[in-house]
């Protein structure tokens, strides 16, 4: 039985639609079991703003990082063995994507122009919550909302693809997240968001009717041109 009601929604910033340009924010999420225990899963990637493929990078790394963290829990590792193996995964990922453009070697200027996501997290069962992060953005836990802020510059995973001699200001390689692990019992509601959403609207975003009630809000917030930059979050809400 799913401890947590999971609504998602994302719209692009005001910006974004003046220029006409892509939303860069994506995000994917899962309901499933194994072994007779259900799993909640999600991530929000919001992709480089500078740049003008970075939605590209920011779709795949969610779809392959929801679909990575299924086969873990199946393959039996516990969430502290789950989190550093999907961040080494999901950087081994984004480097065979550049190895299918470029052949052998990495091509930096693909790397840039598509692959630069921020990326934030969770996994949960009945026992733990686990969550990770990779650059900037909002993780609301009950009441306690972490603001993430990098000062515009991003942790990416795909920057631990490019050369350290070409890209001298890159930051030291890592190879894990950022994480959070805590008991479920502990949390009664849980949120991931990009950077583009306003703290000042986080108690807004609970308790809304039916399985697209968040998707609906933000498309209220968007005509009144609320967010200037694309603006993508996950909810969990104890179910009951």
């Amino acid at each position: 039985m799913k401890l947590f009601n999971l609504k998602a929604g994302s719209v692009p910033g005001a910006d974004h639609l003046f220029r006409q340009a892509n939303c860069q924010d994506r995000y994917r999420c899962a309901t499933f079991e194994h072994n007779g225990q259900w799993y909640q899963a999600g991530m929000v990637c919001d992709g480089c703003g500078s740049l003008d493929g970075s939605e590209v990078g920011a779709a795949l790394l969610a779809e392959f990082a929801i679909a990575e963290i299924v086969r873990l829990v199946r393959e039996g590792l516990s969430f502290e063995e789950l989190a550093p193996r999907l961040y080494r995964n999901s950087v081994a990922f984004l480097s065979k994507l550049a190895g299918l453009v470029a052949g052998e070697r990495v091509d930096n200027e693909f790397v840039v122009r598509f692959l630069l996501a921020t990326s934030l997290g969770f996994v949960v069962n009945a026992e733990e919550t686990l969550v990770f992060a990779a650059g900037d953005g909002f993780i609301i836990i009950n009441d306690e909302i972490e603001c993430r802020d990098e000062a515009n510059r991003p942790r990416y995973l795909a920057y631990d693809l490019l050369d350290p001699d070409q890209y001298m200001d890159l930051p030291p390689r890592r190879d894990n997240f950022e994480c959070r692990l805590l008991p479920t019992r502990e949390v009664e509601r849980l949120a991931v968001w990009t950077d583009g959403f306003d703290p000042a609207l986080k108690e807004e975003i609970w308790n809304l009717a039916g399985p697209r009630g968040l998707q609906r809000k933000l498309n209220v917030w968007s005509k009144r041109k609320l967010f200037a930059d694309d603006t993508t979050g996950i909810t969990l809400e104890r179910a009951g």
